[in-house]
């Protein structure tokens, strides 16, 4: 893996997914990922030219407008449509 990747174009938590990543860690990432593109691209770049895994989430299920969201949908009748 190239070592010369350029640690300006990279912000919020894609500077510690990398970093992790090239140190040969796992890493679990949260939104927001990055501001830029690039960044995200560059994330990407790095995990594909690892043996790394990364996970994405959004650890948010445990906010009351899901969990109402949730309620409100269980309680539909919705039929998928081809």
């Amino acid at each position: 893996m190239e070592n010369n990747l350029k640690p300006y174009l990279l912000r919020d938590r894609s500077i510690t997914m990398v970093e992790a990543v090239k140190t040969g860690k796992d890493d679990y990432v949260e939104k927001h990922l990055t501001q830029t593109i690039l960044a995200g691209r560059t994330m990407v770049y790095v995990w594909k030219a690892s043996n790394q895994v990364v996970a994405v989430g959004l650890n948010r299920r445990g906010n009351t407008v899901y969990k109402k969201l949730a309620k409100e949908y269980a309680t539909l009748n919705v039929e998928a449509s081809n």
